[in-house]
């Protein structure tokens, strides 16, 4: 599919077929709290990951903690995608859009158990369908109802505007 486990096989994912767990769609146009979170616990290493594309132009990047403990920003860049395993410490910068800032996220991995379980305690609570290794694609029934991907994070509804 897209050519994305051929880019990963062989190099970060230790699996002759990694797996495609979701795919979905990031928008967001308003942030103003600046959430820093693992995608991954770091017991994950290299086995889980995620990749990011930005279908647009952005105006909201992408913050990160680097191996000194100091504070980043990584700029995002029209068709250029940036991936990353577990333990990275990361959050979208804070700022407004002149338009809807759109990421393609997918969360790929191990088809080992153990590190289906890992990715299970991340993908639980974020995507509605994913596609497990052992079972293969299924609704998660404990999907929260949920409006916006992450606090801080959002696309400005227009219900949600004080009048």
């Amino acid at each position: 599919m897209l050519g994305i486990k051929d880019l990963v096989k062989g190099t970060w994912i230790d699996s002759e077929d990694p797996t495609i767990y979701s795919i979905f769609f990031i928008p967001r146009s308003h942030s103003e709290v600046l959430q820093i979170h693992e995608d991954w616990r770091y017991t994950a290493m290299t086995q889980v990951m995620t990749l990011l594309v930005p279908l647009n132009n952005f105006d909201i990047h992408l913050k990160y903690i680097d191996v000194d403990e100091e504070e980043r920003d990584y700029e995002y860049k029209l068709g250029k995608g940036i991936g990353f395993a577990g333990g990275f410490m990361h959050g979208t910068g804070i700022g407004d859009g002149e338009e809807e800032d759109v990421l393609l996220c997918v969360y790929l991995g191990s088809q080992d158990r153990d590190i289906w379980e890992i990715a299970l305690d991340n993908i639980g609570d974020e995507s509605e369908y994913y596609n497990s290794p052992i079972t293969g694609y299924v609704r998660n029934e404990n999907f929260p109802d949920k409006r916006i991907c992450q606090y801080g994070a959002q696309t400005k509804y227009p219900w949600k505007e004080k009048k």
